[in-house]
């Protein structure tokens, strides 16, 4: 295995990569929600595209970038410019040369940390204030849903109707999203020390945590296909 690493000059709080193109949430002193775009598709020649500013607003470093469908990346943040939230941005990403800002979502109950998208579905781990589903089949007129979990949310994945939380000192938090409009607790496990983000795997669910990793063996979750 050969590990490059390329130094542009930046430091990268997030990225995510499609048709040859890796997107990354910049950090820095200008905190004006940049995304630095990338030519990988010739991993050994990384080229460093452009850089662009999302808001002209100062105070915003996105902490999570999400792809949705063919046409959507999801940027997303916690952080506030001017009192206001600006939690989840949704940018059609088709051109690379021109990411175009489509919505931003603002959901006051959440500070927007990870997401995870399903279909037209973002499921966003707030924090202090649970997790946001949002159903974005019509990007101008998004529909929220705000379950409040008992933990810090920092992480999510998802399985069929089952949405898994990394729910800080609750441990994991399973939520049913069968209805989208009424979520429920579905149960929630400790697996010892913080989890700051979870992820799903062929059957079993693996945990971050401040003591390492911590997995559920065999979890009674629909089964998952590893592309």
């Amino acid at each position: 295995k050969s590990v490059i690493s390329e130094n542009f000059n930046g430091t990268e709080r997030a990225v995510a990569v499609t048709g040859g193109f890796a997107f990354t949430a910049e950090e820095g002193s200008l905190e004006d929600g940049a995304i630095r775009i990338y030519d990988v598709s010739d991993p050994l020649k990384v080229r460093d595209l452009r850089t662009q500013k999302i808001y002209d607003a100062s105070g915003i470093d996105f902490t999570d970038l999400v792809l949705m469908g063919d046409n959507y990346l999801i940027a997303l943040t916690p952080l506030r410019a001017g009192g206001e939230d600006y939690d989840v941005t949704v940018l059609d990403r088709r051109d690379p040369n021109n990411l175009v800002n489509l919505k931003r979502i603002p959901i006051p109950q959440i500070d927007a940390f990870r997401g995870y998208a399903v279909g037209n579905t973002l499921y966003v781990a707030g924090r202090d204030g649970g997790v946001a589903v949002i159903d974005l089949t019509n990007v101008n007129a998004p529909v929220v849903q705000v379950f409040n979990t008992q933990g810090i949310a920092r992480g999510v994945d998802v399985a069929g109707t089952l949405a898994v939380i990394a729910d800080g000192s609750t441990g994991l938090t399973f939520l049913d999203t069968t209805n989208l409009n009424n979520l429920t607790l579905a149960g929630s496990q400790n697996v010892g020390g913080t989890v700051w983000d979870v992820v799903l795997h062929r059957g079993s669910i693996y945990a971050a945590n401040e003591q390492g990793i911590a997995y559920i063996l065999n979890a009674a979750v629909p089964p998952m296909v590893d592309a």
